[in-house]
Formats: C-alpha cells, sequence, structure tokens
C-alpha cells in the first residue's frame, strides 16, 4: 500500500436490506414479537431505478428499500439503533405492519427518508396501521432522491407519530399521500 492509503477504511456493501424481516401474506402468518434493539448499521445499497420490476409503480423517493426492511409484521419493535449512510430508507415497513414501534433511533445520511410506514390500499389485509414512530433523529435524508423526508407515510393510517427531531432535510420533515375510505367506499376504522 502507498501511503495516500494507510488508515483509509473501505466498505463495499452491495445488501440493498440489512436486516429483512418478512411474514408470510399468502398464508396470513404475520411475524411477530421481534425486536431489534441497539445495533449500528452501515452503508446499505439500493436497487437502481432501471432494475425495478412492473408492479413498483412509485416515484423514486418511494424506494422500498431500507436498511431494516419489515414485511408482513406485527407488534414488532425497532428501538435505539442507529443507522447511517442506507441507500434508500433507513427503517420501511410495508404492507401489513400493525402495532409496531419505532423508538429513539438514529437514521443519518440516507439516499431517500428515514422511516416509511407504507400499505397497498385501504381495507385489504395490506395496509399498514397502529404504528408508533417517536423520538428518532432523522437527519440529513434525501441524499439521492432529494424530494425525500424524515417520515413518510403512504396508504397507512392511525399511526402516531411524535417528538421525532428531522434535521438537515432537503425537502420536508413528514410527508404523506394515500386514498381515503371515501375513495374506496368503505367504513372507517374508528378513533379511539
Amino acid at each position: 500500500l502507498s501511503d495516500e492509503m494507510e488508515g483509509v477504511k473501505a466498505i463495499g456493501s452491495r445488501l440493498n436490506n440489512i436486516i429483512q424481516v418478512k411474514g408470510d401474506a399468502a398464508n396470513k402468518k404475520w411475524a411477530t414479537y421481534i425486536e431489534i434493539r441497539g445495533i449500528t448499521f452501515a452503508h446499505a445499497d439500493r436497487l437502481p431505478e432501471d432494475q425495478w420490476p412492473d408492479e413498483w409503480i412509485m416515484r423514486n423517493f418511494q424506494n422500498p428499500d431500507a436498511a431494516i426492511r419489515l414485511e408482513g409484521v406485527e407488534d414488532c419493535k425497532i428501538e435505539g439503533n442507529t443507522i447511517l449512510n442506507p441507500g434508500a430508507f433507513g427503517i420501511g415497513v410495508y404492507q401489513h405492519g400493525l402495532r409496531n414501534e419505532i423508538i429513539g433511533n438514529e437514521i443519518g445520511y440516507s439516499g431517500s427518508g428515514g422511516v416509511s410506514l407504507s400499505g397497498s390500499y385501504v381495507g385489504g389485509d395490506d395496509q399498514s396501521r397502529y404504528n408508533w414512530v417517536e423520538r428518532n433523529y432523522i437527519h440529513h435524508p434525501g441524499q439521492v432522491y432529494n424530494k425525500s423526508g424524515g417520515v413518510l407515510i403512504i396508504n397507512s393510517g392511525f399511526n402516531k407519530v411524535a417528538n421525532n427531531f428531522v434535521y438537515a432535510t432537503p425537502y420536508a420533515a413528514m410527508q404523506t399521500a394515500g386514498v381515503t375510505d371515501l375513495d374506496w367506499n368503505i367504513k372507517r376504522d374508528p378513533v379511539k
């Protein structure tokens, strides 16, 4: 090695999702009561847009990759972790994510946003709802997709999102989108 390379730390991550927890949606068997606590994750990648499957009809800031990716989960807890330089999101809860807690994590320098809660449609089994996102420190999101915010909520309702510190975002601290129950003519869950 030459003198210029001394002390250099090289990282060549090729994982889009460092941890992926996935239930069995076809048989309605959900992954439950999993806790990920106090771990540092760094340097995840993302699937490039030219490789996205046709069923991914979405904008680029919605890239579903996440360093910690949960799909088909209930009652899981992601707490006190540090997630730096994920290629897309730091933490993502997708398709049937119920009553999960994302509390006290640091997420920094993400390609997209910090936390994503996303379901498919109102009234289906793959809704994401009743999740709790609180006291997270989300900084410098949108490093690749600059229309990303700290917390993204799409077709996911009845969540508690509170006391998060979102810093140095190029776009918005929180983004929400989706259809309402009126669009689908479905009776809403009561808010208690």
